[in-house]
């Protein structure tokens, strides 16, 4: 079981968006229930972005990234930038109606995603921390299909991924 902790607490990590492990001080692990140890690895969340700021929205059946997508995302460089060791996804959607097969939603998401990465990347973010993905779900589904609805399904969401190995 000890062997596998560090892969638990890397699931724990992505599971919670992103984090740092906290020191002890700032998170007590629970008594033992009957001489068993009950606690889980202990994850503090790094609050690297906003949680404001971490979606970026399109246009319908479109990749371009408008004026408000760039501010969020020069946002979004600033502070990645300040925290270089820490890889990034940034993790494409598309809405029902633009991508109606789980391939096109994919292939979407993947452009919406890159673009995003070229961004963060022309404003100093290093290219080799950024892997752009596309997702053929969403986190959201729709009870029916109007305009508003849609319109928050074309997203792509910056998020921590892990630290980056040192190179020593």
């Amino acid at each position: 079981m000890r062997k596998h902790l560090p892969v638990i607490a890397a699931a724990a990590v992505l599971t919670l968006g992103g984090g740092l492990f906290a020191d002890d001080k700032e998170c007590p692990a629970p008594p033992p229930k009957d001489g068993i140890d009950f606690s889980l690895p202990c994850i503090k969340r790094l609050d690297l972005i906003p949680e404001k700021d971490e979606k970026v929205f399109f246009d319908a059946a479109s990749f371009r990234l408008s004026q408000e997508a760039m501010a969020i995302l020069d946002r979004q460089a600033e502070a990645l930038r300040r925290h270089p060791n820490l890889r990034v996804e940034t993790i494409g959607f598309a809405d029902t109606v633009e991508a109606p097969t789980s391939d096109a939603k994919v292939a979407l998401g993947r452009m919406r995603a890159a673009e995003v990465r070229r961004h963060l990347i022309e404003k100093g973010v290093a290219s080799d921390r950024i892997v752009a993905v596309g997702r053929d779900w969403s986190p959201m589904v729709p009870r029916r299909e109007d305009d508003a609805t849609l319109a928050a399904m074309r997203y792509v969401r910056t998020q921590a991924a892990e630290p980056r190995e040192s190179s020593s």
